[in-house]
């Protein structure tokens, strides 16, 4: 951070050079981000015999007052939160991949500041301090309160936000679900990785798939990758600008992350339990048995893949993709939503099958959806607001079985980040 009041000015005029010199003829500004996790080393602590971890992957105008960047907090404020252990404290014994750490009503989440309806926070995915430093920026008390309120506003219009990149050609698109009055209107943005791989500048896309509500609103942006390690992309933060009418722009943050996943999985009956088991049942159980026990088939797992968006002071959700050797593949993903205590939630979660990786240009159709349809219904019933997310997937009935079901509980793999300051999150 600058120490002057003289730096910080001129920290602002450069970013004020920025937006003038962004599409739409209009402005863009910059944010700052946090101080990177440990890297956790994976703790497969078995919690039932059927316990274990994932395998290791494959291949692994005006209208925007920038105000001085606020200082990172040693230990983060949680606005309007009662502080419990900061995960990032060694103290706290916080373990991002032990599946005990779910149910901890004694460690600080992550929010983004806004709600649901019934009440239930949205949160972060990850341990870092990224998402509460833009949070704190935001909430600058040297910022317009006219430009808080309409920036707030078009941060909670996004309905989802998601992320796809191809690592080999650095292309990225963005992908934003917009609440337009009545209507839900979807938005492309486009862009290429910098010859570093770290930048790049969002501009609307020409593409205009079929049956797709496409939106008109003028939006410009620029995305950064935030991981410590220079050659990987796993957590990215986006800057938008929305709107192309002077005094009436809105700026938004969001913050990406694509990562793998460790798992544990519960099953709620034994081979034991009866004569004569649901074959539907025991066929998951198996493929998650030869994982557990390395058995070399194709009926076993080979990655998890997690990935989410966190929009400041608006929504966040997440979405995971379970890929088996074979190409099995099960899909899972909903809004990352928890009370202020504890961790306790009870949410469907959707089952809509999203590609694997952006590399993979393979289509849908060419994965295996057996263990797919055997699953009737899939609920979120724990979020930690720290990257675990529990679920309770239930089998579909079939005739002379009783419905069975299973937990599996999905726990992002995390790897460190930059810290948050006006250098590392400077969008040129």
């Amino acid at each position: 951070m600058k120490s002057t009041l003289r730096r910080q000015t001129l920290f602002c005029f450069a970013i004020a050079a920025l937006l003038l010199a962004s599409g739409c003829g209009k402005k863009k500004s910059a944010q700052p981000s946090a101080p990177a996790p440990a890297q956790p080393t994976s703790n497969r602590v078995e919690e039932t015999p059927l316990g274990g971890g994932a395998p290791a992957p494959s291949n692994p105008s005006g209208d925007v007052v920038v105000a001085p960047p606020p200082a990172a907090p040693s230990t983060p404020a949680n606005p309007s939160h009662v502080p419990g252990m900061d995960p990032m404290n060694s103290a706290s014994g916080y373990n991002p991949v032990d599946p005990k750490q779910i149910e901890r009503a004694d460690v600080d989440k992550r929010y983004t500041g806004y709600s649901d309806e019934d009440g239930l926070r949205y949160t972060g995915s990850s341990t870092d301090y990224i998402l509460t430093y833009l949070r704190l920026r935001n909430e600058d008390p040297n910022l317009d309160d006219v430009v808080k309120e309409r920036n707030k506003a078009a941060a909670e219009s996004i309905l989802s936000a998601r992320l796809a990149m191809d690592k080999a050609s650095g292309e990225v698109v963005v992908t934003l679900k917009i609440q337009e009055g009545p209507y839900l209107k979807t938005y492309l943005m486009v862009g290429g990785l910098d010859e570093e791989g770290r930048v790049t500048e969002l501009r609307a896309s020409k593409q205009n798939p079929e049956g797709v509500a496409m939106g008109s609103q003028c939006i410009q942006g620029k995305l950064k990758c935030l991981d410590a390690n220079q050659k990987t992309c796993e957590t990215a933060f986006a800057r938008l600008l929305i709107g192309d009418v002077p005094g009436e722009r809105a700026a938004v943050a969001i913050v990406f992350r694509q990562s793998l996943a460790d798992y544990r999985v519960s099953f709620t009956k034994t081979p034991e339990d009866s004569f004569e088991q649901n074959p539907e049942y025991e066929f998951i159980r198996a493929f998650w048995k030869n994982t557990n026990e390395d058995i070399n088939t194709h009926h076993r797992l080979k990655n998890i893949y997690m990935n989410s968006f966190e929009i400041v002071n608006g929504r966040s959700g997440f979405d995971v993709q379970v890929l088996g050797r074979a190409r099995q593949l099960l899909s899972f993903g909903g809004p990352l939503l928890a009370p202020e205590a504890g961790s306790a939630v009870s949410i469907t979660a959707d089952r809509t099958p999203q590609l694997i990786e952006s590399t993979d240009l393979e289509s849908l159709n060419s994965y295996n959806y057996e263990m797919a349809d055997f699953i009737s219904k899939a609920t979120i019933v724990n979020n930690n607001g720290l990257g675990q997310v529990r679920l309770n997937v239930k089998l579909r009935k079939r005739g002379g079985y009783e419905p069975d079901s299973f937990k599996l509980t999905l726990m992002r793999i995390i790897k460190p980040t930059v810290e948050p300051n006006e250098e590392n999150l400077r969008l040129d």
